[in-house]
């Protein structure tokens, strides 16, 4: 039997020795971070302010114009306005955190599989995704009662670790390929960078020094029947998907590297958007209409060093057009001369767009200066049948750019405390809007925008960096107001057309930050901002409203704002 035993088992080594390998390389890679902030004023208003008490609350008794407009309705606004001032006004602080990982499955030479999450990624106790528990969505159960997503303990563990990435990488003859879910939205600078995933197929191509890129996206997928649509939808069309197709090219040198890329996008998901309203003063208005959304954009870009300097600029063309479904109707129009009792008839909408972004870095030993300068064209209220701002917004391009803590970061502006997707003033979304309807509010994309910038580092020792930047911006084009009347109480004031903002002054920021490697690996940064609020915040000129109606008006009155921020950054 022991011989038996012996002569079994060599056979299994020697039959083990004889199989072809198998085994893969793992590479895992990613990263951890965890931020506090503070926020003195999201709002922007002084909330002190008796002109913007008797302007936002009280009722008829501290504002005439209440009772004008209705009792909803303060300063051309909905009460919601007052109570976001008001109600979820005041400071505000949270923490925050992410762990991302990505592991590179290399199967054999030039094939791999890509794949990343993201887990526990949310602000320091929300409980929502543990059904209202201090647990995290992962258990099933808590005392008995279901603790998945959502406050009715529906099942669901996405928030708690949410696979955003599966693709194979693969590399032939005639190239590389990416299928499946892969990165998308990052080319050159960070100017317009958003590190956006979806569904596609990729090919890279090298040929000496010139690098080729070619890319089919689907962002998203809707095929739809007329028994589908809501009752009274407008249109009943079956193509509802949304795609992106990239071409580009890049010539990289030893110390500077230039590229181009075109892209066209297509968005049918809101085809079918839509529905009738009801007659008012002889017309018929649509509160909306299914469109599609065609844009081209070329995206020119140039990043080198030459001595002491780095130099980038990035210029963005972009064109297009909204091609609605159902053209003649009269439509409540977000736009200046929008108002009830003034319709506009609907037609296709044409797009254009520009944007140019400059950096320059000079480094000198420990010390580093620089400046950058922003210009993305903003959506002429006048001009109603042509957007030529809001698409940055539109498609979601800029997230990865965060010039100052607190104008456009995503860091700030991504949270879901109350007030910090909109940096605040009387432009809350949807009252900013321009012929289309996309808010010119400032939130995490920057749009609409001249923005100068300055900044001056030191690194006193090899671990630690300490920066202060001065940052003066102001909006291309004033916005109006597209806060409507309530059908009731238009009064003489219907031929009024919504009025422009008062000012175009996003204001003046200050920004000082020091950042400190406690490992290679793991930095710790403290920060503050503040903000001297501009004109622009106060929102429309509601003056003439007033006047019509024999009132005295007063601006509403804006108060500087400030943040304090700490990160502790892992990445490995």
């Amino acid at each position: 039997m022991k011989k038996l035993w012996i002569a079994l088992l060599s056979a299994m080594v020697i039959f083990a020795f004889a199989m072809p390998a198998s085994a893969v390389d793992v590479k895992v890679s990613g990263s951890y971070f965890a931020q506090g902030y503070y926020i003195h004023n999201p709002s922007l208003f002084d909330q002190d302010s008796q002109v913007n008490r008797a302007l936002y609350v009280g009722g008829a008794a501290a504002n005439p114009m209440a009772a004008l407009l209705g009792t909803t309705t303060r300063y051309g606004y909905t009460g919601t306005l007052a109570t976001q001032i008001y109600g979820a006004g005041g400071s505000t602080a949270y923490y925050n955190q992410r762990l991302r990982i990505q592991t590179e499955i290399k199967v054999v030479e030039g094939l791999s599989l890509v794949t990343r999450f993201d887990a526990l990624e949310r602000t320091w106790g929300d409980v929502r995704w543990a059904g209202g528990t201090s647990q995290t969505a992962s258990r099933a159960t808590t005392g008995g009662t279901n603790t998945g997503l959502g406050a009715s303990g529906a099942a669901g563990v996405g928030e708690n670790i949410e696979f955003e990435r599966a693709y194979v990488d693969f590399t032939t003859g005639i190239g590389r390929f990416n299928v499946g879910y892969q990165p998308f939205g990052q080319w050159g600078p960070e100017f317009i960078n958003t590190a956006k995933t979806h569904a596609g197929i990729g090919w890279y191509g090298k040929f000496g020094p010139v690098i080729t890129v070619a890319k089919f996206g689907r962002l998203s997928e809707g095929v739809t029947s007329a028994a589908a649509n809501p009752a009274g939808s407008l249109t009943s069309a079956g193509d509802t998907d949304s795609d992106e197709y990239d071409l580009g090219v890049i010539y990289k040198a030893q110390s500077w590297e230039a590229g181009l890329l075109y892209q066209f996008a297509r968005q049918a998901i809101n085809r079918n958007a839509g529905t009738l309203a009801v007659a008012y003063g002889g017309y018929t208005y649509a509160t909306d209409s299914g469109f599609l959304l065609k844009i081209n954009a070329f995206d020119p870009y140039f990043k080198g060093t030459f001595g002491p300097v780095y130099i980038e600029a990035e210029g963005i063309w972009g064109f297009g057009k909204i091609e609605y479904e159902n053209t003649g109707i009269n439509i409540i129009a977000n736009n200046r001369y929008g108002i009830l009792g003034v319709p506009r008839t609907l037609g296709d909408i044409d797009l254009k767009g520009a944007a140019l972004h400059v950096k320059a870095q000079g480094n000198f030993g420990m010390v580093y200066v620089g400046g950058i300068f922003d210009y993305i064209s903003g959506d002429d209220p006048d001009t109603l049948d042509t957007m030529e701002g809001g698409i940055t917004k539109l498609l979601r391009a800029g997230d990865d750019y965060m010039p100052c803590l607190l104008l456009w970061n995503s860091w700030y502006g991504s949270t879901s405390v109350p007030n910090a997707l909109n940096v605040g003033g009387a432009t809350g979304a949807g009252y900013t809007q321009g012929a289309f309807g996309i808010t010119n509010d400032v939130t995490t994309f920057e749009d609409n925008v001249w923005m100068y910038q300055l900044y001056f580092g030191v690194k006193p020792t090899p671990k630690t960096d300490v920066k202060l930047s001065v940052t003066y911006a102001y909006a291309d084009k004033k916005p109006t107001a597209n806060a409507f009347l309530v059908p009731d109480a238009i009064g003489t004031i219907a031929g009024i057309p919504n009025p422009y903002f008062e000012g175009k002054k996003y204001g003046w920021e200050v920004d000082l930050t020091a950042s400190y490697k406690i490992f290679d690996n793991l930095t710790y940064t403290v920060g503050g901002a503040y903000h001297f609020v501009g004109d622009y915040f106060k929102g429309p000129d509601y003056s003439a409203y007033y006047a019509a109606n024999g009132l005295a008006y007063s601006s509403p009155e804006l108060k500087n704002n400030y943040l304090l921020m700490h990160r502790l950054e892992l990445s490995f």
